[in-house]
């Protein structure tokens, strides 16, 4: 078991193919219109836009009111349908999930890497190789959505030991890691952005692998994927 909470059938082979218009009972909690959009392309369901990480989050990690009021008011509509919450693979985004695990224990995370949501062109926008949801295809976001992760803030699967066992934390000289992988914060910020939550210190890398309910094969297929350039 990989800690997703199974709204829509096992992923970890690949994504499932979108059942086009298939409707989804929860509240989806995204960044930006943009990422509404994409999501909606995936799945018929209630969408919660945050408008960026600025008005979710302040220095505590808590969110305002107004984005509290929303997300309640959208789990009204769908009966009490779970909230997940699906961000980007950057900073930002894993500091709103931090926001809003406060406020909503129960919440779900669904995770895309940044190979998956990232821009191949260049736009009035944003640059290419810019990474977020809006970017992602329907059957990446679907597959995401159908396997969250529930938030288990007491999981100690991990500790800083397997982070210097994988080369994540440490030294090289200790770790015998190859350098030409970069240093270990470089390598630690592309297996976070492979596994779909960004950058992060080995503190916060850390507490994401424990709490979101990641397992030893994913951790390790995202470490071979980032060293072979496929986060």
């Amino acid at each position: 078991r990989n800690g997703n909470g199974n709204l829509g059938g096992e992923c970890r082979e690949g994504p499932r193919q979108v059942r086009q218009g298939a409707r989804l009972k929860a509240v989806v909690v995204v960044e930006g219109w943009n990422d509404k959009l994409a999501v909606l392309k995936a799945v018929d369901a209630e969408v919660v836009v945050l408008k960026g990480s600025n008005s979710v989050i302040n220095r505590e990690f808590k969110c305002s009111s107004e984005v509290i009021h929303k997300m309640e008011q959208a789990q009204g509509h769908v009966g009490g349908g779970p909230l997940i919450v699906l961000t980007d693979a950057d900073t930002a985004g894993r500091q709103c999930r931090i926001a809003l695990n406060n406020h909503f224990p129960s919440i779900r995370h669904a995770f895309i890497s940044a190979l998956q949501s990232m821009s191949n062109k260049q736009t009035r926008h944003h640059q290419a190789g810019n990474i977020g949801v809006e970017h992602a295809p329907p059957e990446v976001i679907f597959a995401a959505l159908s396997n969250a992760r529930v938030y288990s803030p007491n999981r100690k699967q991990f500790s800083s030991e397997n982070l210097e066992m994988w080369g994540l934390a440490g030294s090289f000289g200790q770790l015998g890691v190859n350098a030409n992988q970069g240093n270990i914060s470089e390598r630690r910020k592309k297996v976070g952005e492979a596994l779909g939550f960004g950058n992060a210190s080995g503190k916060a890398f850390l507490k994401c692998i424990n709490e979101y309910g990641f397992e030893e094969d994913e951790i390790e297929l995202a470490i071979s994927r980032s060293e072979n350039g496929r986060i």
